[in-house]
């Protein structure tokens, strides 16, 4: 067990001082693939979030920020997708890896006595969280993402890092450079979904969340899109922003 202390962000109806988080270790199964999992449970939770991280990292790396979700009274389990961390496989680029994540949360959600799990994902993994709330819409209340890649091939068109255009090529070997974009299943996100993106981000542009944000409100669907001025691709200023702005929208929306 841990002691965490809920962070200044978390919801106003929270109770703030020290929480005792239990952290525990297991593998779910996903689509023919073990995928490793960590949990962490506060006292009384008010309900559920599933974490995914973004290119090269796994779940050890979020157990910082899955504490803070925890903190703020959400039993939280961290994902390593598809050929990261402990999980097994190879890292498809968002083929597979959003079955996964589904077959995931069916496991979680058969454990839990709330029905629903909020998704989260940074990066690459928001790209995964949308495309698996594009699958089973019920399943998930509302979805976060924080600097996703919503249009692959825009992104493998328009990247000015070269290493980016490499990475889509020798991942994506079928070329269906549609399939593992959330642009193309986005009638399918009914839930409320919020996007976080910073505006200076040069590896995955802005653009990516605002062609997203665009299409779901022509759809009718619910979107809000939280751009952070002055902030890249990451790190602990973007972290923090996105997790407030994401505890603030899974408090007001959703179930």
């Amino acid at each position: 067990m841990i002691r965490a202390a809920r962070p200044r962000n978390c919801p106003p109806d929270a109770s703030y001082g020290q929480i005792v988080v239990r952290l525990s270790r297991s593998v779910a199964a996903g689509v023919g693939v073990p995928m490793e999992i960590i949990r962490l449970t506060p006292d009384d939770p008010r309900g559920s979030v599933l974490l995914i991280h973004g290119w090269g990292e796994s779940a050890d790396s979020l157990v910082g920020l899955g504490e803070h979700f925890a903190a703020a009274g959400y039993e939280t389990a961290l994902v390593s997708m598809r050929g990261w961390g402990r999980s097994g496989g190879i890292d498809d680029c968002g083929l597979l890896q959003p079955d996964d994540i589904v077959a995931v949360a069916t496991e979680l959600s058969a454990n839990q006595s709330e029905s629903g799990i909020y998704l989260c994902g940074i990066s690459q993994g928001g790209q995964v969280a949308l495309l698996a709330a594009a699958r089973e819409p019920s399943m998930f209340p509302a979805v976060a993402a924080w600097a996703p890649v919503t249009d692959v091939a825009r992104w493998h068109r328009t990247t000015i890092h070269p290493a980016i255009a490499d990475y889509i090529d020798k991942s994506c070997p079928d070329g269906d450079l549609r399939a593992r974009s959330p642009l193309s299943v986005a009638h399918r996100l009914s839930m409320p979904i919020l996007l976080v993106h910073g505006a200076a981000d040069d590896r995955v542009p802005l653009e990516q969340s605002q062609l997203l944000a665009n299409t779901i409100a022509a759809n009718g669907g619910h979107c809000v899109l939280e751009t952070l001025p002055s902030i890249g691709h990451g790190g602990p200023e973007a972290r923090r922003l996105a997790f407030a702005a994401t505890t603030q929208f899974f408090t007001t929306t959703g179930r």
